[in-house]
């Protein structure tokens, strides 16, 4: 992505993870990050030079993390549905 940031690849690959506990800290990291308004004009800085692809990239890094939490959300929402609605052989 983008190296002129300390820590942003960092950030990025954390926050993509499949574990919920490296995502979250991910999610933070790059909210720390892009608090600062320097790290925020040096990031468009380098995508304008780019052709904005550095925000395209970063984007769909946000989108694909999107997909795998709503995945994990129905996942997490059908295993608890499927125990909750199974009647035990006590009640039959």
């Amino acid at each position: 992505m983008n190296s002129s940031i300390p820590g942003l690849s960092t950030a990025i690959r954390s926050y993509t993870s499949e574990k919920l506990k490296e995502r979250s800290q991910g999610l933070e990291q790059i909210r720390d990050i892009f608090d600062s308004r320097d790290n925020v004009s040096r990031f468009q800085e380098t995508a304008s030079k780019e052709g904005g692809a550095g925000w395209v990239a970063f984007f769909q890094c946000l989108f694909q993390v999107v997909v795998m939490e709503k995945k994990a959300v129905l996942k997490k929402a059908a295993s608890a549905q499927g125990t909750s609605c199974m009647p035990s052989e006590a009640n039959m």
